[in-house]
């Protein structure tokens, strides 16, 4: 099984929008992170470490 070659990498204001649309109230965390394409556990990392 190869590995993966290529790793996006966020900057700290994309992050910090994608927890903000989190805490809107009614959005759901999993729909955000389907949204902006990224995986919704690297989504829920970024919650807590802000």
């Amino acid at each position: 099984m190869a590995r993966r070659k290529h790793y996006n990498s966020y900057d700290d204001d994309f992050k910090a929008t994608a927890v903000a649309l989190t805490e809107i109230p009614g959005v759901q965390a999993n729909h955000v992170a389907e949204a902006l394409d990224i995986h919704e556990v690297m989504l829920y990392r970024w919650r807590m470490e802000m």
